[in-house]
């Protein structure tokens, strides 16, 4: 089955397509956060360098979230148009973050800025998960991981921000370049390995861990009144 993945949910932005266990193309970009003119794009450049076009694809993943609202809306919006008349997968951001560094004999450990001092962010190891993913300061989800009493690999572009409090935090290393961003191949394979998962286009939802900004300066407001 060939297979397109798009991900927005954090700087970075792709897209894949995944045919019978290969990667056939991918389109990844560091440009900040632009994903609803570049997309689209990325989309076309994929098809067009595979050789294949949107009517043979039989399954559209999107990296559902968590990360920036933003950017998690634009993929899921645009992955549900794409999607129309054809199967759809929701694939989570940490999880697919994670996949990419499997064979770690460790905690895999992916993490994006969710800025107002917190981080999105889960633990797995050998592919399941061992801490639930959470929007959290990040020196609660370091404890989290000192009692798990593992050596830690941090991926996602929370490293980046982080980088020095995790490397003082002697838990584990960084991940190099490559395991910072989300890259469309990781998830490709998340969704084609669970079907059950599969369903229409309007199915599809954004992966949430907080309300979004707005919503809790609200909920604040009404607390202090």
């Amino acid at each position: 089955m060939l297979c397109l993945s798009l991900d927005a949910s954090s700087l970075s932005a792709c897209a894949a397509l995944h045919e019978s266990g290969v990667l056939l193309a991918e389109c990844y970009a560091q440009n900040g956060r632009t994903h609803s003119t570049s997309l689209m794009p990325m989309v076309d450049f994929c098809l067009r360098l595979a050789g294949r076009t949107m009517e043979q694809v039989g399954l559209v993943a999107v990296a559902a979230g968590p990360g920036s609202f933003t950017g998690v809306r634009i993929a899921v919006a645009t992955a549900m148009g794409l999607a129309e008349g054809r199967r759809a997968a929701a694939v989570n951001t940490l999880e697919a973050l994670a996949r990419q560094a499997q064979g770690f004999q460790g905690l895999i450990c992916p993490l994006l800025d969710a800025r107002a001092g917190q981080v999105y962010a889960a633990a797995y190891r050998d592919g399941r998960e061992v801490l639930a993913g959470a929007a959290l300061p990040l020196e609660g989800y370091l404890q989290s991981l000192r009692s798990l009493r593992a050596p830690c690999l941090f991926v996602g572009d929370g490293v980046r921000v982080h980088a020095q409090a995790l490397e003082a935090s002697g838990l584990g290393r960084l991940g190099g370049p490559n395991l910072l961003g989300l890259h469309g191949g990781a998830v490709c394979e998340l969704a084609l390995d669970r079907e059950d998962s599969w369903g229409p286009a309007e199915s599809l939802r954004p992966i949430y861990l907080r309300a979004p900004s707005a919503e809790r300066a609200r909920l604040e407001k009404q607390a202090h009144a």
